[in-house]
């Protein structure tokens, strides 16, 4: 995360974290001290970079491989579990709730009252003004978003009615089935999914976070296809509030969609892309988190109940390769844009570029967050690849008057390993390497360990 801040101007960074190790593998228990405290110190030599940072509990919406709230356990669980988390990070409006990794196979409707009790437990515990992100299903694909997912989450409301702060959440990658799991690159996805999107975001006052994004490090159709898609996104920050590219951290060296640079040296696709297209590296403007304010409830008073025609389903995804080597930790990066004012959807603004290293995109208004690396004591989310990077948040947003808070739930438990979680269909997670002391994300059963964020 030092490189990516310092050098490259990052101020977004995403932490990975298997929701099973923050409670040692006891669904519905209080946070465990000796593991969260692990995870904890990973998130605040983030914020010692004065970056924002996205916890991310990168478990697909499943525990042990069944969905929350859908004949798996019950949502309260996971309503604690984000009560606990908002309390310890109450006054630390740079940490960004970033729900959940990835859901897919959900019934829309049933996650989207799972969300919501999570977004109700985090203000009722005080966090009215941290970003809170609102991933969708099919992979929290950009191109599935507006029909597939959005009408749902749309009516996810914080304890007022409003939506400020509640940020969509999606995912992307350039290669032929979407998966993240090739070199090559074969569209910009401009016109198939972010054009939509921006359509049905300015459309309802909303935003979106690009949370994860990649593609093959020095693979020229990459290089050319994520520039556009980048690009396009800084074109655009008036909706999109930036963007993260997955992955650094200690994977493989020769894993493809590596971006951690080879000692202060970055990879072609951090410097042609993420980076600045300047080639400077400007310091990301200090400004104070802020709410976005912009998304007042619909007219008529209160929202629309959640409910309604359950969404079609969607297409698995191709699993991603297997990453070989020692627990990871991945960092994102994202530079902050112009604030974006409330109810109207704001105007496109202007998106602080960085230099070298993973950087994202120019992207709407929130203030400077950047991730770091992180090694063996923090906990590692090694997952195949998918879902780190680095992105570019738009300039800061002021914090606006969020949601009165309540006191926040706890849950624990205590295991050697720490389990980074999704039915075996989409997760291959990495095993650390055998000296390894990090602990390691758990897919249902199957040998995934996972991830840690730089």
């Amino acid at each position: 995360m030092a490189h990516f801040s310092k050098q490259d101007g990052f101020n977004i960074f995403r932490l990975p974290v298997a929701w099973q190790f923050l409670v040692n593998n006891k669904f519905g228990a209080n946070l465990n001290p000796a593991n969260f405290a692990k995870y904890n110190d990973l998130v605040r030599a983030c914020l010692a970079t004065g970056a924002y940072c996205v916890i991310d509990i990168h478990n697909y919406a499943r525990w042990n491989g069944r969905i929350i709230g859908q004949g798996g356990p019950a949502n309260d669980g996971f309503t604690s579990l984000w009560s606990q988390l908002a309390k310890e990070y109450v006054k630390e409006t740079k940490v960004v709730m970033g729900l959940m990794n990835e859901p897919h196979n959900v019934d829309i409707e049933g996650w989207a009252r799972t969300v919501q009790g999570a977004v109700t437990g985090i203000r009722k515990a005080g966090a009215t003004r941290h970003y809170i992100l609102l991933p969708g299903n099919g992979y929290t694909n950009a191109g599935e978003f507006p029909t597939g997912s959005a009408p749902a989450l749309s009516r996810v409301t914080n304890l007022d009615g409003s939506t400020t702060n509640l940020v969509f959440d999606v995912h992307q990658y350039f290669d032929n089935d979407n998966s993240g799991t090739n070199s090559g690159c074969v569209s910009d996805k401009v016109q198939a999914a972010f054009a939509p999107l921006a359509d049905y975001l300015r459309k309802h006052h909303r935003l979106a976070l690009l949370s994860e994004t990649g593609g093959g490090n020095n693979d020229q159709s990459c290089i050319t296809n994520i520039c556009r898609a980048l690009s396009y996104l800084e074109d655009n920050s008036d909706v999109y509030l930036g963007y993260i590219g997955w992955s650094a951290g200690s994977f493989d060296k020769n894993y493809v969609l590596n971006l951690a640079p080879a000692g202060s040296t970055d990879v072609p696709l951090i410097t042609k892309c993420f980076v600045s297209k300047s080639g400077k590296s400007p310091n990301p403007p200090q400004l104070p988190p802020a709410p976005l304010d912009r998304s007042p409830a619909p007219p008529g008073g209160s929202p629309a109940p959640l409910g309604g025609p359950p969404a079609s389903a969607n297409p698995a995804r191709k699993p991603k390769a297997q990453i070989k080597g020692t627990p990871t930790t991945l960092v994102t990066a994202v530079k902050p844009s112009k604030a974006v004012k409330s109810s109207k959807a704001a105007k496109p603004a202007k998106a602080v570029k960085s230099s070298k290293a993973v950087k994202s995109f120019k992207a709407v208004k929130p203030s400077q967050a950047v991730k770091q690396p992180r090694a063996s004591p923090s906990p590692t989310l090694e997952e195949n690849g998918d879902d780190v990077g680095a992105v570019k948040l738009s300039p800061a947003v002021k914090p606006s008057p969020a949601v009165k808070p309540p006191p926040a739930v706890k849950q624990p438990r205590a295991s050697p390993s720490p389990t980074l979680e999704e039915n075996r269909d989409d997760f291959r997670a990495v095993k650390p390497s055998p000296a390894s002391s990090s602990p390691t994300l758990e897919e249902n059963g199957d040998g995934v360990r996972c991830e840690a964020k730089l």
